[in-house]
């Protein structure tokens, strides 16, 4: 009872600790985004960049723009990630970690990884001192398997986190080192969750959206002033509100420019 109530009192400090930090960390964040939507009398926050879109709707938003021959600071959200899922970062492990194990059964490298599938070398007993070809081809095959694992599991951590794991070769240990480091109630979570939100770490697309209150990208902002999605620009655009809007600011529309030399 001793020993819960000690832990207890241990993990309470901790998370006093987290929640203060995190209370100075989002201040950080909020200013410096603060700065970034009034560097420019136009930002857009996106997926992708103006001349390569990762999405329907940022694409939609540069469209919009470009006919209104508006000028504007962008930034991507996504940071040149490759997202085939959300890589693994400080406080996503138990969902990394259950997407993750089915991208490797999907491929057949889930038993590699977990340890239930050895490799044959030490599987299989040797009968003299010379291995046979098929023996020889089912080491090649597995550690062709395993080289494959290792990296896909490799190239779903976020870069920053990649040092973890980059001098290790074997997928089972690879994993468990993982779990170790990540697992929410690990001292070396709480440790480096700790130490990333002194360093006010930004997370870019979160982030944007906790600024704004709105839960999508793309995120427009004239005169650094939110304004919305791509749905309210697309409006905006349909019903002149927007001609208007960069009036405000001192910016003549190309559409305005056309009807009048028409």
């Amino acid at each position: 009872m001793a020993l819960r109530m000690l832990i207890g009192s241990r993990n309470t400090a901790i998370n006093s600790m987290l929640f203060t930090t995190c209370r100075l960390y989002c201040s950080s964040v909020k200013d410096k985004i603060d700065n970034l939507v009034k560097k420019s009398k136009v930002v857009i926050f996106m997926k992708g960049i103006p001349e390569n879109p990762r999405c329907g709707f940022s694409n939609a938003v540069v469209q919009i723009l470009r006919m209104h021959g508006v000028e504007y600071d962008s930034y991507d959200v996504l940071e040149d990630e490759n997202i085939r899922q959300e890589k693994l970062n400080h406080d996503n492990y138990d969902q990394w970690s259950r997407d993750m194990k089915y991208v490797l059964m999907e491929r057949g490298l889930w038993k590699i990884v977990n340890g239930t599938e050895k490799a044959p070398k030490d599987a299989v007993p040797k009968t003299g001192t010379d291995e046979s070809p098929e023996l020889s081809k089912a080491i090649l095959d597995y550690e062709t398997r395993s080289n494959i694992a290792v990296s896909l599991i490799y190239l779903n951590i976020e870069t920053s986190y990649r040092k973890i794991v980059e001098n290790c070769e074997d997928p089972v240990t690879i994993w468990t080192e993982l779990r170790r480091q990540f697992m929410p109630d690990s001292r070396s979570h709480h440790m480096r969750l700790f130490s990333e939100l002194v360093e006010c770490r930004i997370l870019p697309d979160e982030s944007i959206k906790e600024f704004s209150n709105w839960p999508t990208i793309p995120q427009i902002f004239i005169n650094g002033e939110f304004v919305g999605g791509c749905d309210i620009l697309l409006q905006m655009h349909q019903n002149g509100e927007l001609i208007e809007e960069l009036k405000k600011v001192n910016i003549t529309s190309a559409l305005l420019k056309n009807e009048n030399t028409q």
